[in-house]
């Protein structure tokens, strides 16, 4: 469990690549630009949208010879563990930095509380009560980011 979500942590840090920053900086230095403040963010968004599952399946691919020799990652958790950064980055980094940047609170706290939501639910029932383990509660917060991210759209 601490190797998967050491994992999800640094990807969904790498991922991002501090991008959040950047889009609100430009949001506003295209103030008098609307159709460029767009068409940035939809840019930055696509891209973080695309480039970390392309790594995810990369370092899933790569990985798994690897971990086929030892017991404390399974590909199969790598996987979901990078799929989960991947997804958390694509449904939050932009629509968030947006939100913050345009002042949009209740979009930003409607967000947030699903995605909250929807992890602890999917964790409780997977992992607490069918005892599902490790590869459950992955699977809950791929499900929750996936959801975020649809939220986002």
């Amino acid at each position: 469990l601490a190797i998967a979500v050491s994992i999800t942590g640094v990807a969904s840090i790498l991922f991002a690549g501090g991008l959040d920053a950047a889009v609100i900086r430009s949001h506003f230095q295209l103030i008098d630009d609307p159709p460029a403040q767009r068409r940035q963010a939809r840019t930055v968004w696509m891209a973080l949208m695309i480039a970390p599952l392309l790594v995810a399946f990369v370092l899933t691919a790569a990985a798994t010879p690897l971990l086929s020799a030892t017991h404390a990652l399974s590909s199969v958790n790598l996987s979901l563990a990078l799929l989960a950064a991947a997804l958390n980055v694509a449904g939050t980094t932009v629509p968030f930095a947006l939100l913050r940047s345009e002042q949009r609170v209740r979009q930003f706290v409607i967000i947030v509380i699903t995605s909250a939501l929807t992890t602890t639910l999917g964790t409780v029932t997977l992992v607490i009560i069918l005892h599902l383990g490790v590869t459950a509660w992955l699977a809950a917060i791929v499900a929750s980011n996936a959801l975020t991210l649809l939220m986002a759209l």
